[in-house]
């Protein structure tokens, strides 16, 4: 009979780690035996009352949001005698309750549930954002809100794409991502130009694109280099 070395619970022959801790299991005098007998069960995650808890939760979050946001409907139109402010409160309580909706109720692969939740999210903010401007007798959504929103979903799918699947991995990562802050701020400034004044004229991004360049350059070489990245694990100690 063996011992863990680090909790000392007891172990079989039928056990490679230490069911409790982890803790691989070495005993040179009682070797690792596939055929006998499991000591202690295996614990799985039921799946059911993984899925219970994320409905009662997602249940729970949507009936605090209706009655949030039915409260402030109510108060401002008995107050006010019309709604007016309410529709902000309730409009936002509407797109968080999408932002956390989906991610609790998606029983699929991670990086789907990641891509439409991004999408939904998109979706959301839009829809608040449109509200706000008809809200405001504005005019800045589609020529400013709706740019500037498409550029970071879509910036942030192709980021998704590359890390989710580990197309890219380790030092690598830092490469799409100092390359999508650079990319980002140019087209900010693009965008914002054209809507103030309806000329593109490059200033402020070009002194933030030449460190994300350097930066994701640096990433590039730490990644292709392993004596570089030991280095600096050892260093930073990670």
């Amino acid at each position: 009979m063996s011992y863990c070395v680090n909790c000392g619970v007891e172990l079989g022959k039928a056990e490679q780690r230490c069911p409790l801790c982890g803790t691989e299991v070495v005993n040179p005098k009682e070797p690792y035996d596939p055929k006998a007998k499991q000591l202690y069960p295996k614990q799985l995650d039921s799946p059911l009352v993984s899925l219970r808890g994320r409905r009662i939760a997602a249940l729970v979050m949507t009936l605090l949001f209706f009655f949030a946001g039915g409260m402030c409907i109510f108060l401002n139109a008995v107050y006010a005698g019309e709604v007016t402010w309410a529709y902000y409160p309730a409009g936002a309580l509407c797109m968080l309750w999408v932002f956390l909706f989906p991610p609790l109720m998606l029983r699929i692969k991670p990086a789907v549930t990641f891509l439409l939740s991004a999408l939904l999210d998109a979706l959301a903010l839009c829809g608040f954002l449109w509200m706000c401007e008809t809200l405001t007798d504005g005019a800045w959504f589609v020529p400013f809100a709706l740019p500037v929103t498409g550029m970071v979903l879509g910036f942030l799918i192709l980021n998704a794409a590359l890390i989710l699947p580990r197309v890219v991995k380790g030092a690598y990562i830092g490469v799409p991502v100092m390359l999508t802050v650079a990319l980002l701020l140019v087209g900010l400034e693009c965008i914002v130009d054209a809507y103030l004044s309806g000329a593109v004229s490059l200033t402020w991004s070009l002194y933030a694109l030449v460190p994300c360049l350097i930066l994701a350059g640096f990433f590039l070489f730490v990644g292709r280099y392993r004596a570089v990245k030991e280095e600096l694990r050892r260093r930073l100690h990670m």
